[in-house]
């Protein structure tokens, strides 16, 4: 893939203090148009109204297999996680209507957990927007472990935990993605559910095995 933007800022990308990056200029126009393109041969006709999430895109399309797998955004998840990293899953999410079980917060490494142990990141990046898109709420508490989770019927997460605490709607410029730590809790953002809130979510891991070649070169 060669039509991600300039990012200028990447030499000097960190996590916020609670585990977030906003990244602007990530892609061009010229790109989304497509990404687009490609979606549009995967989403089913008849989609539920409720929106939902495809998954594996990288399984079902070579395209998309490339692009979570492009070199800048390796670069940017080498950067934010101080280590090799390996793309591991790509989807698309469709947001349409605000379920009760969409108030949950929940941890990414909570499912991670189960396949390794080391950390990872989610790349969220809006399709449709203006000048900019909110998509998530984030704990602003920095969180260092994995809080036991339940099952939460009726959601776009599938399981959550109650969370009391502050938290921030974050949202992104139009071009941009924000990126998260797998540990950082966060929900979806009730101005993310609209006809047009559709999110494609690229999630990487560090990979020691990388590294380990790495130091051997």
């Amino acid at each position: 893939m060669r039509e991600f933007g300039a990012l200028a800022m990447h030499g000097e990308l960190a996590f916020s203090s609670a585990g977030y990056a906003i990244v602007e200029n990530v892609w061009t126009p010229s790109l989304l148009r497509s990404i687009n393109a490609e979606l549009s041969g995967l989403i089913p006709v008849e989609e539920p109204s409720l929106g939902g999430v495809i998954e594996e895109l990288d399984i079902k399309s070579d395209f998309f297999f490339d692009l979570a797998r492009d070199k800048i955004l390796l670069d940017l998840s080498e950067a934010l996680l101080g280590m090799a990293t390996i793309a591991i899953h790509i989807k698309l999410v469709r947001r349409r209507v605000l379920r009760a079980g969409d108030k949950w917060f929940r941890q990414n490494q909570y499912l991670h957990q189960e396949h390794f142990g080391h950390d990872a990141l989610s790349f969220t990046f809006p399709l449709v927007g203006d000048d900019r898109t909110f998509i998530n709420d984030y704990a602003i508490e920095r969180h260092s472990r994995v809080v036991e989770h339940e099952p939460v019927d009726d959601s776009e997460l599938g399981v959550g935990f109650q969370y009391a605490g502050p938290f921030i709607a974050a949202y992104v410029p139009t071009g941009g993605c924000i990126a998260h730590h797998s540990l950082l809790p966060y929900r979806p953002n009730i101005g993310s559910f609209s006809d047009y809130g559709d999110f494609l979510v690229i999630n990487h891991r560090q990979s020691p095995y990388r590294a380990q070649l790495r130091s051997l070169e």
